[in-house]
């Protein structure tokens, strides 16, 4: 573990874990999909590739809550996820990877306004990237973002810290933070928060493709979030507001999904996988959640007659919510009797 060293060398091995860390959550998110897109066409493919990373980090974060609530916070399990995730993406891309290569083929024409909006991105992307492997200077992050990882990692376990009253906040992404303050340090943590930037930047536009194939929709939704100084600004420190930004918006993707496939199981367990992930973020991401749980589930009480397996579809969203997301709110319960 090094916490302020910086340099070339710090670069190159925090990008390579970070590569291996993205490909194990990339496989283990598209084998939670399973067959959720069919990938028939370039941006379906893209938002698969964007869910799959998504769900693959919660489940990181998940596998990493888990082995330090045990005192097993240690390289070894932090490998067997990455191993197991590898692998699964090794199979996914044997089975799927002419498909991926849509992404690349199926796109429109680029006009100059495109070229330069690419540009843009990517200029922002690779200064973030230098950025985020500076020494940690954020207020938060140095506070508790990157202080309780830091603990965590050195004891090898979780624990409750009674004075600090930040200690029993939900995780999700501290807990990323942790996995790379073991593996690496400071850089590779920060790394992950940088992700859920370039995640976001990448989901609205995909998203907007997806649901319409209208060239201007698609621009206009990309220059949108790109042109946002908030999420670069915050992209370079090991803060979570991108994550929670990136969660809501996978969120109400998701519940939009399950709406348009008339309420199945397969699109109701993955709504509730992103909305165990926003609720996992801090205790303000409960406001959203809640917000979005009632927009789509009440419209769903005046159609349970008309769609497969009614008692399911309404309680296997919320069974997933409490499965992989209640335990930050029992801990505290446990510690502290609220």
């Amino acid at each position: 573990m090094e916490y302020v060293v910086s340099g070339p060398t710090v670069i190159l091995t925090s990008t390579l874990w970070f590569c291996i860390i993205l490909f194990a959550s990339y496989g283990m998110g598209s084998t939670f999909l399973k067959n959720y897109f069919s990938r028939d066409n370039g941006p379906v493919c893209s938002l698969h590739a964007i869910f799959s990373l998504s769900l693959g980090l919660f489940s990181f974060s998940f596998w990493t809550f888990i082995i330090g609530s045990v005192g097993l916070l240690k390289l070894p399990c932090l490998l067997l996820f990455l191993l197991g995730g590898t692998a699964l993406g090794l199979l996914d891309l044997r089975k799927h990877g002419t498909d991926n290569v849509r992404i690349f083929k199926d796109g429109f024409p680029l006009s100059l306004s495109d070229k330069l909006l690419i540009a843009l991105f990517l200029v922002l992307s690779f200064l973030t990237y230098l950025g985020a492997h500076a020494p940690a200077t954020g207020n938060d992050a140095l506070a508790y973002h990157l202080y309780f990882p830091k603990l965590y990692a050195e004891r090898g376990a979780l624990f409750f810290t009674p004075y600090h009253p930040r200690s029993l906040w939900p995780f999700m992404m501290e807990m990323l933070f942790t996995a790379g303050m073991l593996l690496q340090g400071t850089a590779l943590a920060q790394l992950l928060s940088w992700s859920t930037a370039i995640l976001t930047a990448l989901a609205v536009p995909a998203a907007a493709a997806y649901f319409s194939l209208e060239k201007n929709v698609i621009r206009s939704a990309a220059l949108l979030i790109i042109c946002v100084p908030a999420i670069w600004m915050q992209s370079m420190d090991a803060y979570v507001d991108n994550a929670m930004m990136l969660y809501t918006f996978l969120s109400f993707i998701a519940l939009w999904i399950w709406k348009e496939r008339n309420y199945s199981l397969h699109s109701g367990f993955i709504a509730g996988l992103f909305l165990s992930a926003l609720v996992s973020i801090k205790y303000f991401t409960l406001f959203p959640a809640l917000i979005l749980t009632l927009l789509f589930g009440l419209p769903l009480l005046s159609k349970l007659k008309k769609i497969d397996h009614p008692i399911l579809a309404v309680s296997l969203p919320a069974f997933t919510i409490l499965l992989f997301s209640s335990f930050w709110f029992i801990r505290s319960w446990y510690y502290t009797g609220n």
